[in-house]
This record gives structure tokens, C-alpha cells and sequence, in this order.
């Protein structure tokens, strides 16, 4: 082993109350490669770990970039798309059914704007999460008391950001339509443009 490389960096306080836990970066040098774990605070207290891998060349070009181990439930970009909070993911029949239980439900179709011009589900309401640093202002205008079906392409990623928001804090009606709007369209179901 030529070296390793040890450095802690600390996250951003998102709450005065919480204790902040730090970030871990571990490398260590292998001739003219470096290897690696990045260590992050998850959930629940947990740890979650990215293994990363980078090489270089005898001139000094990458030949070996970094290398994402994905973990399970998240995809390639590092975003957490398995639903972990108490909210029910529910196939299109059972959304119909809920919607026609509780007609005040308003829709949260929280696509991009041009994938929601593109065509949507009747009654609802585009809140764009794509954008890692303005979605939650986005949820802060939503009412507690108010019961949520949330919708994007395929209940990937942005559905699990409004999900992890709602249940941080408390709002007590929310469902998932399994599989997005995908879904929607793929059972024939009627959309709006």
C-alpha cells in the first residue's frame, strides 16, 4: 500500500435539534489506482456506503473513472427509489378505487413540466420535484389535512422525496400510484394533455 487517505467533512445542520453526523471519505492509494468508501448518515441513524474506484494511466490519463456500487434501492445518480416510509403504493385499480372514495384527493403529479404537457392523469396538479435543491419549498406549501395521490413516471425517485417528506413530517394521507404515470397509461387508463 503506497498511502491512504482519510478525511471527514461535516454535513449541513438541516435542524438545530438534530445531531449532525459527518460524511466519511476513506481512499487508499494501490500503485496507480485509489479505492475507496464514501460513508453517509442514512435514515434511522443508519450508515450507507458508496465503493469507488479510480485509475490513471502511466501518463497520467483516467482510464478507470470513478465507480458507483449501486446499492439496493437506489439507482445510478445516487437517489433512493425504494419506498422505506408507511405510505401504501397502490396499483392503478386501487387508486381508482381510493379516488373514487375520496374525490377531494388532489393528485401530485411531480414530473418535470414538459413531461407533464406530455400528458397526465385527469385533475392533477404538476409540483416539478425533479430539482434536488428546490423540492422540499415545493412540499411546504402543501396542507397536511388535505389527502395526497402522488404520481411521476415510475414511482422512482421523486415519488420517495415526497414520500420521505410527507412522513418527516406527519402528514397522515398519502398513496403512491405503483409504477407512475407509466403505469397509468400502459393499463389504458385516460389521460389529459
Amino acid at each position: 500500500m503506497a498511502g491512504s487517505s482519510d478525511a471527514n467533512t461535516t454535513g449541513r445542520n438541516r435542524n438545530a435539534n438534530r445531531t449532525v453526523t459527518p460524511t466519511k471519505y476513506v481512499g487508499i492509494f494501490r500503485g496507480s489506482a485509489i479505492e475507496g468508501a464514501i460513508e453517509s448518515p442514512a435514515r434511522g441513524g443508519k450508515i450507507t456506503t458508496n465503493v469507488w474506484h479510480a485509475a490513471r494511466n502511466a501518463d497520467g490519463k483516467l482510464v478507470a473513472g470513478t465507480r458507483i456500487v449501486l446499492k439496493p434501492g437506489y439507482n445510478e445518480a445516487g437517489h433512493k427509489i425504494v419506498n422505506d416510509t408507511r405510505y401504501q403504493e397502490l396499483s392503478v385499480d386501487q387508486i381508482e378505487r381510493y379516488l373514487a372514495e375520496h374525490p377531494d384527493s388532489t393528485i401530485v403529479d411531480n414530473r418535470s413540466p414538459s413531461e407533464f404537457a406530455e400528458g397526465h392523469l385527469p385533475k392533477s396538479e404538476n409540483h416539478d420535484l425533479t430539482d434536488e435543491a428546490t423540492y422540499k419549498s415545493v412540499l411546504s406549501k402543501f396542507d397536511k389535512s388535505k389527502r395526497y395521490v402522488v404520481v411521476s413516471n415510475s414511482g422512482g425517485y421523486r415519488t420517495i422525496r415526497a414520500l420521505d417528506y410527507f412522513e418527516s413530517h406527519d402528514f397522515p394521507h398519502a398513496v403512491v400510484l405503483r409504477g407512475g404515470f407509466g403505469a397509468w397509461v400502459d393499463a389504458g387508463r385516460p389521460s389529459e394533455k
